[in-house]
């Protein structure tokens, strides 16, 4: 079976960007040493290493290396939204030449203390709906980077859980009210579960103590699969979330490849590896002289779809031939 991994970017939007004069005569001041601030709403004990090896190994590939001419500074939120406001300013004291907001919340964070300091986003849903970018293609702020493009994916991630045996009739699409991102692509899973004659019910946690809540609520709407939405809490807390859905043997779906690795039984979506790869790029353009406002966010074009055949197994779900034909990878 082909494990396809990855994703490839379009670039071509920027090509002529990034062969302007500016990219061609605006290198980097000899001696010069670069401040890079990296915003995270997980741990740094529970942090998906690889993501981060794939932006370093990216700013590398530009010529920017810690210990030569880059001091990298990360700060992590340990999963409290109230705590973001505080690292940013920490960050801003420090005077970081760019931050490297990881999700949507840490860039929202960043956005309101800052319209100067330039951001990178590594992963975010809706740049234009979120407020970060007046286009994809020309920003016009201090903001830039990846789009994930989860709301135009929901459809695709109740179809993929459509394919279950037995076949899911209520949905329970997990939102955290605090993602601006969340009430499209409730939206989205809503049409797209009319369509199929599939119920959709809402139900949402804003931080980790609520999560018991949620599915509970979750089991008193007789929901028979969740689908997970794209979220920095969700994220770092995906081994709860996992283990929660195991608990109440419960089908569920998360949009990055994280998800079905920490026990959830699909994932479909983007690979979070290359998209904090290319991240690097916009980072490397902006200590180079770039404005972010000037520089077009750019989309995945490829998704990968993991199963996780053990948590069908405890779960009691079979995962149908059209589903397993379809994965990228299925884990034993």
């Amino acid at each position: 079976m082909d494990r396809r991994r990855g994703l490839r970017c379009a670039v071509g939007i920027i090509v002529g960007a990034a062969a302007s004069p500016a990219f061609e005569v605006l290198g980097q001041p000899r001696g010069r040493v670069w401040r890079v601030g990296i915003l995270s709403f997980g741990s740094q004990a529970r942090t998906a290493v690889g993501r981060y090896e794939a932006f370093f190994r990216g700013l590398r590939e530009h010529g920017y290396s810690e210990g030569d001419n880059l001091i990298v500074e990360t700060r992590y939120a340990n999963g409290d939204a109230q705590r973001l406001h505080d690292l940013v300013a920490e960050l801003l004291r420090l005077k970081v030449d760019v931050i490297l907001a990881t999700s949507t919340i840490t860039c929202q964070a960043a956005q309101q203390q800052t319209h100067s300091v330039p951001i990178v986003v590594a992963a975010t849903a809706d740049p234009v709906g979120d407020g970060f970018a007046l286009s994809l293609a020309r920003p016009g702020k201090n903001i830039t980077g990846m789009s994930t493009i989860a709301t135009e994916a929901i459809q695709k991630n109740v179809e993929l859980l459509r394919l279950l045996e037995p076949r899911p009739r209520n949905i329970a699409v997990l939102t955290n009210p605090l993602d601006r991102a969340h009430a499209p692509q409730l939206e989205r899973a809503r049409g797209a579960g009319r369509a199929m004659g599939i119920e959709i019910a809402a139900v949402s946690a804003t931080n980790a103590g609520e999560f018991g809540a949620a599915f509970a609520a979750a089991a008193d709407r007789r929901a028979d699969a969740m689908l997970v939405l794209n979220d920095g809490l969700f994220f770092a807390e995906r081994e709860a979330l996992a283990a929660a859905g195991l608990k109440q043997r419960l089908p569920m779906m998360f949009g990055f490849r994280d998800g079905a690795e920490t026990g959830m039984l699909m994932s479909y979506g983007p690979s979070l590896t290359a998209l904090f790869h290319r991240s690097a790029s916009f980072v490397a353009r902006i200590l180079r002289g770039a404005a972010p406002g000037d520089l077009p966010f750019e989309q995945p074009t490829t998704f990968e779809l993991v199963l996780n055949r053990q948590t069908a197994r405890a779960i009691g779900a079979t995962l149908p031939q059209a589903l397993l034909m379809r994965a990228d990878e299925v884990i034993e």
